[in-house]
C-alpha cells in the first residue's frame, strides 16, 4: 500500500474514532429517558502486568460503580527443603473507566490470606493512584484471612492504576519448619465518595 493509501485508511479510522463524540451531542437535547448516566463508571476489562489470572474473572456491577478481580495463583511462598531466602511478586492493574469527566473517588479493598510461622515474615505494599500503603499484616507466626483497604482521588480522564508487592521471607533456607505464605485472593473496587468526607 502507498503512503496515500495509508493515510487514507488512517482519515477513516480517525473519523470512526470521531463518530460517538459526535453522536452524543446529537442526542444531547433528547427527553432524559433516553439520555445515558453520565457517572464515571468501570469499563469491565482490566490489564494486567506481571501476573498470571485463571480466566477472565471479572465482575463489574450493572451501574459500573463497583468491580471485583478474583485470582487463583497471586501469591509468594516459602515451603520445603532448601528454598530462597525471600520470594516476591509484583503485580500491576489498569482498570479502565469511562464518563470520568471530573476528579474520581476510588475505595479499593484487598483480601487474601496470610501464613508464617515462626523465624519468617511476610509484607504486602498496595499503591493507588497517590496513595501508597504497607499493610498491617499480623505478626509472625500466624494463619488468618487479611483484608486492606485503600482509598484515591484520581484526576478527570485516567484509569485505575493498581500495583501491589508481595514479599515472604525467613531467617534460614535450611530450616524446612520456616514456611511463609502470602496471597492475594481479589480485589474489590467502588467510585464515591471517600470515607473524609470530601465530595
Amino acid at each position: 500500500m502507498d503512503s496515500r493509501g495509508i493515510v487514507e485508511t488512517e482519515k477513516r479510522s480517525a473519523h470512526i474514532l470521531y463518530i460517538p463524540n459526535h453522536l452524543s451531542e446529537e442526542v444531547s437535547d433528547f427527553p432524559l429517558l433516553y439520555q445515558e448516566d453520565k457517572m464515571a463508571k468501570f469499563k469491565g476489562s482490566v490489564w494486567q502486568e506481571n501476573v498470571i489470572r485463571c480466566g477472565e474473572d471479572i465482575t463489574t456491577a450493572p451501574d459500573g460503580q463497583t468491580a471485583t478481580i478474583r485470582f487463583v495463583n497471586l501469591r509468594v511462598r516459602l515451603e520445603g527443603k532448601n528454598p530462597p531466602l525471600v520470594a516476591t511478586q509484583v503485580a500491576s492493574f489498569t482498570s479502565p473507566i469511562i464518563e470520568n469527566a471530573t476528579d474520581l473517588h476510588v475505595h479499593l479493598f484487598i483480601s487474601g490470606y496470610v501464613f508464617t510461622t515462626p523465624g519468617t515474615r511476610a509484607i504486602l505494599v498496595a499503591h493507588l493512584g497517590d496513595t501508597t500503603a504497607l499493610a498491617p499484616l499480623p505478626e509472625s507466626p500466624s494463619d488468618q484471612p487479611i483484608l486492606q483497604a485503600l482509598e484515591a482521588t484520581l484526576p478527570a480522564g485516567v484509569d485505575v492504576l493498581t500495583t501491589l508487592f508481595l514479599l515472604a521471607e525467613r531467617s534460614n533456607s535450611g530450616d524446612e519448619s520456616q514456611v511463609a505464605w502470602l496471597e492475594v485472593e481479589a480485589l474489590d473496587f467502588t467510585l464515591g465518595k471517600l470515607d473524609s468526607g470530601e465530595a
